[in-house]
């Protein structure tokens, strides 16, 4: 009796531990899925399956996770019902592939359970690009896909459930531009300068359906910008200034370096307002690249309008810092040694902006030995190529600006010095 009784007691340990790992087992499987192999991309429905989606059914396949001793048993979705493809102890779906939803049944001898899942393969239809701003600044760049309508059903009551299209993009242009590279849906870039076509590669569910579309855009924008350049000075006793500052009549050349499909240049030279004189503005330039010579003095803006026809675009640039003309000036020396040592073997003026000019030297007695109405021109010390004593001779100077009623007047002694040769 003792016998039996120890025997029961260990046929119910072994039993419960029996029963707890069967439900163990249970407990995990109720966790396997639907497994899909050859798919790009993995959605969910509103049911919580997934839903698989191929770039070639062909080259797909679905499984479910195993247990000893099933059986699987498949379906595919009528949208009414759900019809039987498929049982036996093959745990992989034989069939070729359907847009459809699936539903396999695993059989054994301790459960049953059943998954569900839904397969596509989408595909882009065509795409377009389309522009959403289109100004003289900025161009915006929309895609519109036509795709296939992928639709699935609530398995409750039948109702049909439209899957959203995720989308990736890759932008690029011709000529190369800022767009290159971006991903964004919607990129918004500088309308071109030139014509230009945009591309975008368009991919959905991570490269199940790829399409490419193209738009050409003819030149948009404009943009003015310019340089300049004084014309140098020749004679080396013309004081010379910095970039934007100079002697009249200072020549300066300049040059568009301006962006875009270009129809129109208008260059305007704007004299401002100084002492009791209003602002002036001259008659524009309208080429591409052209010369002015300022003569007056005071500071001038200077602006460059550039104009397409076409698209309806303009753009101005002003010079950063107002050009001057600087005022009439007249230095003499007292001093020179026409000694032929290249030091100081002229009498020669310093000036700027003088625009007419007559210089008188006369000897002790009153005698002239030299005149000249060119400020660049010196005197060498001779008189009629013979050298001139040494000793005080006198200079007289008349000089004008070129703006109304500017001149200078100048006299004074000068040393003739010969020294050693």
């Amino acid at each position: 009796m003792n016998s039996n009784k120890q025997e029961f007691l260990i046929m119910k340990i072994i039993y419960k531990y029996i029963i707890l790992f069967l439900l163990s087992v249970v407990a995990i499987n109720t966790n396997a899925q639907i497994i899909a192999n050859g798919n790009t991309d993995q959605a969910t429905s509103n049911s919580g399956a997934p839903i698989f989606l191929f770039s070639d059914l062909s080259s797909g396949s679905l499984s479910v996770s195993t247990l000893p001793e099933s059986t699987y048993t498949w379906y595919t979705y009528s949208g009414t019902g759900w019809n039987q493809i498929q049982s036996s102890n093959n745990p992989t779906l034989t069939t070729s592939l359907l847009e459809t939803g699936y539903r396999v049944v695993r059989n054994n001898t301790t459960s049953t359970d059943e998954f569900f899942c839904w397969v596509f393969q989408p595909e882009i239809i065509s795409a377009e690009i389309e522009t959403t701003t289109f100004d003289c600044i900025n161009l915006d760049l929309a895609v519109i896909p036509q795709v296939k309508t992928l639709t699935y059903y609530n398995f409750t009551n039948g109702s049909p459930i439209t899957l959203d299209y995720s989308y990736s993009y890759q932008w690029e242009s011709l000529p190369a531009g800022e767009i290159d590279g971006s991903t964004e849906a919607i990129p918004e870039i500088t309308s071109p300068y030139e014509n230009t076509s945009y591309t975008v590669n368009l991919s959905a569910f991570n490269g199940a359906a790829t399409t490419t579309a193209t738009i050409d855009i003819e030149a948009i924008a404009v943009s003015a910008a310019f340089s300049f350049t004084p014309t140098d000075r020749e004679n080396y006793n013309e004081l010379q200034e910095l970039n934007y500052k100079g002697s009249a009549p200072m020549s300066v050349a300049f040059e568009s370096e301006s962006l875009g499909t270009i129809t129109d240049y208008e260059w305007n030279f704007i004299k401002n307002a100084f002492g009791d004189d209003e602002a002036y503005t001259y008659a524009p330039h309208l080429e591409p690249n052209t010369n002015f010579t300022f003569e007056e003095i005071g500071t001038y803006n200077i602006t460059l309008t550039v104009s397409n026809i076409f698209s309806g675009c303009s753009n101005i640039k002003e010079i950063d810092t107002p050009l001057e003309v600087i005022e009439i000036k007249l230095e003499a020396p007292n001093v020179f040694t026409p000694n032929g040592d290249g030091i100081n073997d002229e009498f020669v003026v310093v000036y700027r902006s003088i625009k007419s000019f007559k210089m008188v030297i006369v000897n002790r007695w009153g005698r002239k030995v030299f005149t000249t109405t060119n400020p660049a021109e010196g005197w060498d010390g001779k008189i009629s190529g013979r050298e001139a004593s040494e000793g005080v001779y006198f200079y007289y100077i008349e000089a004008k600006g070129f703006n109304e009623g500017e001149t200078l007047e100048k006299k004074g002694p000068l040393h003739l010095i010969r020294g050693k040769k």
